[in-house]
């Protein structure tokens, strides 16, 4: 029997491992933004179906409020903003699966969302890519 533990996810920005995970079930996660095939159907039924070229995507995470990569992020974002250098590679990797998500250039799309209350609240990063690969390697 296999066990799955957050403990063997990494999280990678610009060669720095990201630490201090939110809880739940969404905290780190890769998408594509679009589909890569689209069906179309005929008036007579006869289909077609269309690949894109379109490899771009989305990375994100949730971290803790006290997790100190909230500030090495802001300053990676507040640095993009400034001066377009912070355009960095990502990486989320499962070492149990070997599942991995990577972007040799993602940046943040903008500053995770500040929220006060009377709990802790989660700091969603999400970065963007124009070429996501999605793949299984060797655990």
């Amino acid at each position: 029997m296999k066990a799955f533990s957050f403990k063997n996810i990494s999280v990678i920005v610009g060669g720095r491992i990201i630490e201090g995970f939110w809880t739940g079930d969404d905290v780190a996660k890769a998408s594509f933004n679009n589909d890569m095939f689209s069906l179309t159907v005929g008036a007579d039924g006869d289909s077609t179906r269309s690949q894109t070229s379109d490899r771009s995507g989305k990375l994100s995470f949730k971290l803790l409020p006290t997790s100190e990569d909230n500030a090495f992020l802001n300053t990676l974002h507040l640095l993009d903003v400034e001066s377009g250098a912070g355009v960095v590679p990502v990486v989320i990797k499962s070492t149990d699966t070997g599942l991995t998500a990577t972007a040799s250039q993602a940046w943040i799309v903008k500053t995770a969302e500040i929220t006060y209350g009377a709990g802790a609240t989660a700091r969603e990063w999400i970065m963007e890519t124009d070429r996501l690969a999605v793949f299984e390697a060797d655990a």
